[in-house]
């Protein structure tokens, strides 16, 4: 059966003429596979589904012998069918890597941990309002070597006005958050590194993550290491990604902090989504919320939870 790579990096498809190239040299295929490569995007919202559409029709594919394969979007619903069976992403196997790390016992400075890499349009401005807004109260760090957003793109203007624009480009070019670990992007593919063990060693400095996902339009959910690690290591977190990631995660058997926090958010995605999650986190600060036993309670449930998801699943 030919198969046909789709490329992708965060929310955006990468190898669009070579997938309208592939569909085309295998004309008349009686069956056709998209191999997404292991990653979960919305196939919709990356606008895979409208452009290969027609080029199949054209190409006398039958779309109900079109499948998707190494695809870990359980939720969105396509014309195509699956395959296999989705699985759990693989970064809950990868988590054996730094799930056990003893943390360092050092005192809680910050309400919050805010840790990225890619710097995205999106991570961007989480970057630089949570800067602005919670700078006290944060630990942030930003992995060397982060790519530069291009900060007048389409995503950019859903989120600021062209005067705020001009101020986050200003903002990024003084380069001002360092790398807690020193660790670059790169480091992330590299065997001999392990950075999410390195920044474990940071966890106990701060009481709650603020989680930034890959996948974070359409309808998508794919957890990576992002939402993982502080499941792993016992950190509560607000997590920015598509709507109803955190329904979703209920739904595989952890827990949230509805009951203690204001999670609404959880319904929204984009720029109302961070606005919704900026009101909890001030509500957090002015409550005292980061002190409440039952975060504890919850955060080992999770741990129990995602250890025997680990056992449970194989991976594929």
């Amino acid at each position: 059966m030919p198969r046909v790579r789709v490329a992708v990096t965060g929310d955006e498809w990468c190898n669009r003429a070579e997938v309208i190239e592939g569909i085309r040299a295998n004309a008349g295929a009686e069956e056709l596979i998209l191999e997404v490569n292991t990653e979960g995007p919305s196939l919709y919202a990356l606008g895979i589904i409208d452009a290969v559409m027609p080029e199949l029709a054209a190409a006398g594919i039958d779309i109900q012998n079109v499948f998707v394969d190494q695809w870990h979007n359980p939720v969105e619903q396509i014309p195509f069918r699956r395959y296999r069976d989705v699985g759990l992403s693989h970064f809950f196997w990868m988590s054996d890597r730094y799930r056990f790390t003893q943390l360092d016992p050092v005192p809680q400075d910050y309400v919050f941990g805010l840790f990225l890499g890619r710097l995205t349009a999106a991570r961007s401005v989480i970057l630089w309002q949570t800067c602005q807004e919670f700078a006290t109260d944060t630990l942030v760090s930003v992995m060397r070597n982060s790519y530069r957003v291009n900060t007048y793109d389409a995503e950019i203007q859903d989120w600021l006005d062209v005067a705020q624009q001009a101020a986050l480009k200003e903002w990024l070019a003084l380069n001002p958050i360092a790398s807690l670990t020193n660790h670059e992007i790169r480091d992330q593919y590299r065997p001999e590194h392990n950075t999410n063990a390195d920044l474990a060693r940071h966890y106990n400095r701060f009481a709650i993550e603020i989680a930034c996902e890959t996948y974070c339009a359409g309808d998508a959910f794919f957890p990576t290491e992002k939402t993982i690690r502080p499941i792993a290591l016992g950190k509560p977190f607000l997590l920015y990604g598509p709507r109803h990631f955190l329904k979703y995660l209920r739904d595989l058997g952890f827990r949230t902090w509805h009951d203690v926090w204001d999670e609404s958010y959880d319904a929204l995605a984009g720029s109302e989504r961070w606005q919704a999650m900026q009101a909890t986190m001030k509500q957090i600060i002015k409550d005292k919320l980061f002190d409440d036993s039952q975060t504890d309670k919850l955060c080992k449930m999770n741990q129990q939870c995602l250890a025997q998801l680990i056992t449970k699943h194989e991976p594929l």
